[in-house]
């Protein structure tokens, strides 16, 4: 399920990247079900290890869709290209269906 590619300037390290985007769905979707709170712990631990930024990008992802999808408040900033934050502001989002934030996934993941 994963292709394992070489880091650039960095010979003994490796990036875990899965296999295809219905691989991507399949893991992240189960990992979010069955183990939530490894989840969250992983994403918090493996922050800083130069291999897993693509795969924390996935299953950071279906954790993020599965929580806006059960609405509520949530802080928001905006990210800024110099590595800084922007105001913060709480925004209230709509209990929703999946399917509809997994429809507008292309347009903000570039997928």
């Amino acid at each position: 399920m994963f292709h394992i590619f070489p880091i650039p300037g960095m010979p003994r390290d490796h990036e875990l990247r899965l296999v295809s985007p219905y691989a991507q769905r399949v893991f992240s979707d189960a990992f979010v079900r069955e183990s939530e709170g490894e989840l969250v712990r992983f994403l918090a631990s493996s922050e800083s290890l130069p291999g897993f930024p693509t795969l924390r990008g996935v299953l950071y992802e279906g954790y993020a869709i599965k929580k806006l999808v059960a609405g509520g408040q949530y802080r928001c900033c905006e990210l800024m290209a110099s590595g800084g934050r922007g105001e913060e502001e709480i925004v209230t989002v709509p209990t929703a269906r999946e399917e509809l934030f997994r429809q507008c996934a292309p347009f903000f993941c570039g997928a």
